[in-house]
């Protein structure tokens, strides 16, 4: 399945939102507990860009493919299972 995701031009990181209570409007980058922001089809993600004010001189738009899907901290959290848990189980 492929996706369309924002992305920094300088160092490669994803954007997970925008905070608005700046202007100009500031990007939330996609950490641990934020994931990335996804499109299923580069128009969307067009748009998302004018939308959020995102520049295209700062980010562009990339095409990915999802492969793994990540369990979330809070499914983790609720089920009593560490990271370092899982990391072990998945070697």
């Amino acid at each position: 399945m492929k996706i369309y995701v924002i992305k920094n031009k300088k160092d490669g990181r994803y954007v997970s939102g925008t905070d608005y209570r700046y202007y100009p409007h500031r990007s939330i980058f996609a950490d641990s507990y934020r994931p990335p922001l996804v499109y299923a089809r580069q128009e969307k993600a067009e748009m998302g860009m004018l939308l959020r004010g995102i520049s295209s001189k700062r980010y562009k738009i990339v095409e990915v493919e999802l492969t793994e899907q990540i369990t979330p901290r809070f499914y983790l959290k609720a089920n009593n299972i560490s990271v370092e848990e899982l990391k072990d189980n998945n070697k």
